[in-house]
């Protein structure tokens, strides 16, 4: 089961700043990377002892075939990795609102 990570914490060589949000793949954090780089960490719901944990490890190498791929609308993933029996992978930090404050003040979004 995923640990709730505080400010501080250190997963690898990224350090965790905040807690972002709970999502359906699990917690998401930014972090600062080498040389301070923002980076977006998501912890997936998944542990070494959970059925679950296959669905994650296939997620993840979902993932990691995405590493250095750019794209201007896709976040970059930097890294998938495993730390104290959790996955893990650190993207891109994109700047920003969230899709849902952005429709809760336009209450919706055009097709352009």
């Amino acid at each position: 089961m995923a640990v709730r990570l505080n400010p501080g914490a250190r997963v690898r060589e990224f350090t965790i700043r905040k807690y972002i949000f709970s999502g359906g793949e699990g917690d998401l954090y930014q972090a600062a990377g080498p040389g301070g780089r923002l980076v977006a960490l998501k912890q997936l719901n998944c542990s070494p002892r959970e059925p679950s944990h296959r669905e994650g490890v296939e997620r993840a190498r979902r993932h990691e075939r995405l590493i250095r791929v750019k794209h201007p609308h896709v976040a970059e993933i930097l890294a998938v990795f495993e730390c104290g029996g959790l996955l893990y992978i650190a993207m891109e930090w994109v700047a920003g609102e969230s899709l849902r404050t952005f429709l809760d003040r336009e209450k919706r979004m055009t097709i352009d």
